[in-house]
């Protein structure tokens, strides 16, 4: 069974405190996290609300508008803890102060830059496999 854990320097939200096994994780995107989990996480990251709104599948105006203790749905719920996921995973793998800055670098094994392929599951999975790679020496 995998075990996943939040970094301690990270807070969710009252909607997002349960189990960070995959039964929770469904169970907190059901739920839906707060658009403040969102700003957060953004902050963690570096990333502008222009960075979000292509991962998000949300305007940038829309993102704007949304007050700090709106609920989001399912689909931007999940998105938010797959973003919060690699986070945890990239800052375990090349330290946290290094992450923000290798999202935007050009990653030779990926052909371009890791944020821009976190517009779909699929490019979230080839960042966490890349990053899993770097964590075990192999070239990435």
């Amino acid at each position: 069974m995998i075990k996943y854990t939040a970094p301690d320097t990270m807070e969710l939200h009252e909607a997002a405190v349960m189990s960070y096994r995959s039964p929770g994780k469904i169970a907190m995107a059901r739920r839906g996290l707060y658009m403040q989990d969102v700003l957060d996480i953004a902050h963690r990251l570096s990333l502008s609300l222009s960075d979000l709104s292509p991962i998000l599948h949300t305007s940038q105006r829309s993102l704007q508008r949304y007050a700090p203790d709106k609920v989001l749905s399912t689909d931007l719920s999940s998105i938010v803890l797959m973003l919060r996921d690699l986070h945890s995973h990239a800052s375990d793998i090349i330290g946290e102060d290094h992450v923000a800055g290798w999202l935007r670098e050009h990653v030779p094994a990926l052909g371009c830059t890791p944020l821009s392929l976190l517009d779909t599951p699929f490019g979230f999975v080839q960042v966490s496999d890349t990053l899993s790679r770097i964590a075990h020496g192999i070239y990435a």
